[in-house]
């Protein structure tokens, strides 16, 4: 059954037949909203009800967009006139009798679950090394990292598409090495570089376990507070296996 997650609605009386086919879970607070955004799945859309946005509501909102592009969330904003945010849909009105019913059912109906990846990623600038032959590497800027794969910033591409080859991304604290597939190359767009991304094939389901804690807690931190930069990330040893090396 897909999901509707719910922030900010009091009562669900005028709303619950509408919602009926789906699985609803509802958000007393940012905190709770947070971890139901990272981690389900199969979720048709995100209603956020709201009467009042002040600027921390509104960061919140477009830290949200930001780092869940493909996510579809409806804002029923009770008021003549809400802000505009790029990427989320809006509907005002005036009054609880003036509720537009016919919107929001328009809203859950349209589209299928959001087709998130198997692993969350998060956009740190990270460095690493690209193995070329047997005896050279490169040296490349790496993005979107995820438990699945990264992103490498380049004007050309190195290696054809479909090739198997090492990578050594390096943390904070930390080395982590694996095998990779080169993947098509992507043009510049509004969240990455040139570049092309990559596969990681070998990384042990502990390992992939440690980056997804570690991606989890960084979407965490920047959701709830947009002004906290995504510093490169230490793992912790007890998180360590011999995917990495300490530094």
């Amino acid at each position: 059954m897909d999901k509707v997650i719910i922030y900010g609605k009091k009562g669900l009386q005028e709303i619950e037949k509408i919602l009926d086919p789906f699985y609803v879970i509802t958000c007393g607070n940012k905190r709770e909203l947070i971890f139901h955004i990272i981690e389900e799945k199969n979720i048709r859309c995100f209603l956020f009800f709201s009467s009042v946005l002040n600027n921390d509501d509104l960061d919140f909102l477009k830290s949200f967009r930001k780092h869940f592009p493909i996510a579809r969330i409806g804002l029923f904003y009770r008021g003549a006139e809400a802000p505009d945010i790029s990427g989320i849909t809006v509907f005002c009105y005036s009054a609880d009798n003036d509720f537009p019913a016919d919107k929001l059912k328009d809203f859950t109906s349209e589209g299928k679950p959001e087709n998130r990846r198997a692993h969350n990623r998060f956009e740190w600038i990270l460095q690493g090394e690209l193995k070329n032959s047997e005896d050279s590497t490169e040296r490349y800027e790496i993005h979107s990292f995820s438990a699945g794969g990264a992103f490498l910033k380049s004007l050309s591409q190195p290696l054809p598409e479909g090739t198997i080859t090492d990578i050594t991304v390096r943390f904070a604290n930390v080395t982590m090495t694996a095998k990779c597939e080169v993947l098509s190359p992507r043009n510049a767009s509004s969240n990455l570089p040139f570049g092309f991304p990559i596969r990681f094939l070998n990384l042990s389901e502990e390992s992939q376990s440690a980056i997804n804690t570690i991606v989890s807690d960084a979407l965490f931190r920047i959701i709830i507070d947009p002004e906290d930069g995504p510093e490169i990330p230490a793992l912790d040893e007890e998180l360590l296996t011999p995917d990495f090396q300490l530094i």
